[in-house]
């Protein structure tokens, strides 16, 4: 008796792995799919904002240093030019700052979705759970129906049939909630997609609404660092490594060329 069983039972699991109904498979590979953009989503969400924790971060020793080395010693214009350098650092910073209501909102979709999908696959779970003894008890019943079958007793018999009704209806029903749940989740799939999105584009524009202030705060800086033509020559001779490098004879040149490429990219 416990070898048919056991036999019955391994021969409900193999059944188990076929469990009918090609509808649902499909709408799980959707959801799987679907899970796979969540967690392509959230990498995103936290890699720009770890990019931009680090980016607001990185002037903060270089401000550090040009505090203590620009002392007295240093030429008058330093006093003004650290401070605006700053000032300019510290809006940028603002700005990435101010986009991360944004990623935030992103990151509260994800958790919302994820939990959904969670039930999602739980009622899938419940649903491949419940075809095993299903499988099972078809199989009895069906050897009802051989013509050199068991020789059970009438009540055995009823036993069997019974038994199939109940694992057909509870099947059924996990059958049923498993289809609501996924239908309701990749019904809403695309709202959920089209509001993280949103957000997203939301971010980049609250981070680059002031670009034009600032690149033109941190042009006058650039600016006033250019050198004059008579020290020009002392800190990029012509025949400098450098110089050779760039193809350029001094410094002035070499901050044209920068100014004019930074304007073809913001054109």
């Amino acid at each position: 008796a416990a070898a048919r069983e056991a036999a019955e039972q391994a021969a409900a699991a193999k059944a188990g792995q076929e469990a009918p109904g090609e509808s649902l498979a499909s709408r799980r590979s959707e959801l799987a799919a679907f899970d796979g953009l969540l967690a392509a989503v959230e990498t995103f969400a936290q890699d720009i904002s770890a990019a931009a924790a680090q980016f607001a971060a990185a002037p903060v020793e270089l401000l550090s240093q040009l505090e203590q080395t620009c002392g007295e010693r240093a030429p008058s214009m330093w006093g003004q030019l650290v401070p605006e350098l700053a000032s300019q650092l510290g809006k940028t910073a603002e700005g990435l700052r101010s986009g991360a209501r944004h990623v935030q909102a992103v990151q509260y979709l994800i958790e919302q979705s994820r939990a959904q999908s969670r039930e999602v696959h739980e009622a899938f779970k419940a649903r491949d759970a419940a075809w095993v003894p299903k499988a099972r008890c078809d199989q009895r019943a069906n050897e009802l129906r051989k013509r050199f079958g068991p020789n059970l007793l009438l009540a055995e018999k009823k036993a069997r049939l019974q038994a199939k009704h109940q694992a057909d209806v509870a099947f059924q029903d996990r059958t049923n909630e498993a289809a609501k749940a996924v239908n309701d989740i990749l019904e809403r799939r695309w709202a959920i997609t089209g509001a993280m999105l949103w957000e997203i584009c939301r971010y980049y524009m609250q981070v680059f609404k002031e670009m034009d202030r600032l690149v033109a705060g941190f042009g006058g800086v650039a600016q006033t660092l250019v050198p004059p033509p008579s020290t020009e020559s002392q800190m990029v001779p012509a025949d400098s490594v450098i110089a050779s490098f760039t193809g350029l004879a001094g410094v002035r040149e070499w901050v044209e060329k920068a100014r004019t490429a930074a304007a073809e990219v913001f054109a």
